[in-house]
């Protein structure tokens, strides 16, 4: 890029007169979240959201543009403030500082050349695939690889551009690219969007690990501004980046005097249907009055469901009066009357017990139903097997056969052995457990890094393990417990939820369960429940059975 001379000294006036106010962005190209065009000029659905951001905190913004490597690489050096459209893992926030709100959520999309016969997984053995370097979709490909051992070959290329490329020429057998670019750019190529995709993420910004706090906070509370106001630049930003790209062609006869010729003539048909209106006005109001009067009775056979669906959950407590080396408690609040929260525990032996937590990806009575057979599943495998890991590998497969509704469960399977402590557990694309040690500050487990259920058929689940000592308690939950709302569009949160979890460490399982919805609750004040709420929790206490 050239500069002016003019133009260098405005910015260097700049720098003098608001040093604190700005801020040096790193960009790639991954079309329409964020590129750059052939001017120069940065776009996508990031730019927009960020130039609203911008406009209001009057930051000046500086863009780096780079290959995805160098983005990261510039992240790490902390070359620049923050970085665009970056999935979050549990990984990469152990090295980089996460705002907690996220944009947009994308998935992994396979996709082929015309001629291919590729239509599983499976029949990529051997092919090649081109990738994008360092990109969080190769290593969630080279993780399922490692599982079902298709030994694929890997040609790392610079950007997702480029791999659509090497797919249309034949130069590969498939190609690797996030759902929303791939969407956005086929047309170009001359591709075929397989049934394969893969390892849903959330988009977020991302500041070097230690700083930029208070930029990531701003812009959390800008982006809650934006995400509940409907006609915000956020959803017009969607809309035109993503809803609005096959736009609406006209045929080539719809001339102005056609067009003119049709309103004529729909203008006499209506005057025409003046004649009988006032007789399809009575029509109406009685199909109306039927119309009620059928809404009544559905309201009222919802209620009846919703009874039915709290009566296959356990709500009586304690529920193994004789079992007294642990104690276990469970509330849901469902935002409609039939929701798609699910907890569940039960003894699969005398010494081992299955305790589970999860939320399906809609509302309502399909959700209610998808719930239930998950829940039956569960509850009919684990009889065969005390292994977290190889009892959602059977629930996953049932659930992703002939899903036809592409519905899908985020959720946490653990098994106790009760005797020694030991707790195996799984999390199936689900908020990571709470540990609460004994006299010890609370903290989150170790997400395994598994993906939901009932999104792809041949996925290989793997476990975590870790031993509980007396008087340690683990806290599970759903997200409508972080992400409730308040009337100043402040989210609950994630931290606010470990600090009152700690401000509660101590108390018995239901004491500690009551005082943390009570802490939604209070939070959301008068802003109106929008998603399921369920909590499970569990404290091990192997010596009450001895009576000390």
């Amino acid at each position: 890029m050239i500069f002016k001379p003019s133009r260098i000294l405005i910015l260097l006036l700049l720098s003098f007169i608001i040093p604190n106010d700005s801020l040096i962005v790193g960009i790639y190209d991954n079309e329409p979240l964020v590129f750059m065009d052939v001017d120069g000029v940065a776009k996508g659905i990031y730019i927009d959201i960020l130039d609203n951001i911008t406009d209001q905190e009057n930051w000046v913004v500086e863009y780096k543009h780079g290959s995805w490597a160098e983005g990261l690489a510039r992240l790490e050096s902390k070359e620049i403030d923050i970085l665009l459209g970056i999935a979050f893992t549990a990984d990469r926030n152990k090295i980089y500082n996460f705002n907690d709100v996220d944009i947009i959520t994308n998935w992994a999309q396979i996709y082929l050349s015309e001629k291919s016969d590729i239509m599983s997984m499976i029949d990529m053995t051997g092919k090649r695939i081109a990738v994008q370097e360092g990109d969080i979709y190769f290593q969630a490909m080279k993780a399922l690889d490692d599982i079902i051992k298709i030994n694929a070959t890997y040609i790392e290329v610079a950007d997702y551009a480029e791999i659509l490329e090497l797919v249309s020429s034949g130069k590969v057998d498939a190609g690797l690219v996030p759902r929303i670019f791939g969407q956005y750019n086929e047309k170009n190529y001359q591709v075929e969007r397989s049934p394969i995709n893969f390892s849903p993420v959330e988009l977020r910004f991302a500041a070097p690990m230690g700083d930029n706090d208070d930029i990531l906070t701003t812009i959390d509370q800008h982006l809650i501004r934006l995400k509940n106001n409907k006609n915000s630049g956020y959803y017009q930003s969607l809309n035109l980046w993503i809803e609005g790209v096959n736009k609406l062609v006209l045929p080539k006869w719809m001339s102005p005097l056609w067009t003119l010729l049709i309103i004529v003539f729909i203008i006499v048909i209506i005057a025409g249907f003046n004649i009988v209106l006032q007789w399809q006005v009575r029509v109406k109001t009685e199909a109306l009055r039927t119309t009620i009067e059928a809404k009544e009775k559905i309201e009222g056979e919802l209620r009846v469901a919703s009874a039915i669906q709290m009566d296959l959950l356990p709500r009586i407590f304690p529920p193994f009066p004789d079992k007294l080396e642990f104690d276990i408690y469970a509330v849901i609040e469902p935002a409609k009357e039939v929701g798609g929260d699910l907890y569940d525990f039960f003894l699969i032996d005398s010494n081992h017990l299955c305790f589970l937590i999860g939320d399906v990806s809609d509302k309502g009575v399909p959700a209610a139903l998808f719930m239930a057979r998950t829940k039956t599943l569960i509850e009919t495998i684990a009889t065969q097997n005390s292994k977290s890991n190889e009892i959602l590998n059977v629930v996953n497969q049932n659930l992703s056969v002939n899903n036809d509704s592409m519905m899908f469960v985020t959720l946490i399977c653990a098994i106790l052995t009760i005797d020694t402590g030991k707790v195996i557990y799984t999390v199936a694309g689900h908020n990571p457990p709470i540990l609460i040690p004994k006299n010890k500050p609370p903290e989150y487990l170790s997400n395994t890094g598994d993906t939901a259920l009932g999104i792809f058929e041949d996925i290989q689940y793997k476990s975590s393990e870790l031993i509980l000592n007396p008087g340690d308690t683990l806290f599970l939950y759903t997200d409508g417990v972080t992400e409730a709302f308040n009337d100043k569009h402040e989210e609950y949160s994630e931290k606010r939820l470990l600090i009152d979890i700690n401000s509660n460490s101590g108390k018995n399982v239901k004491i500690l369960t009551d005082n943390i919805l009570r802490k939604v609750n209070d939070f959301s004040e008068s802003v109106p429940q929008s998603d399921d709420i369920a909590i499970i929790t569990l404290q091990y206490k192997p010596d009450k059975r001895y009576g000390s």
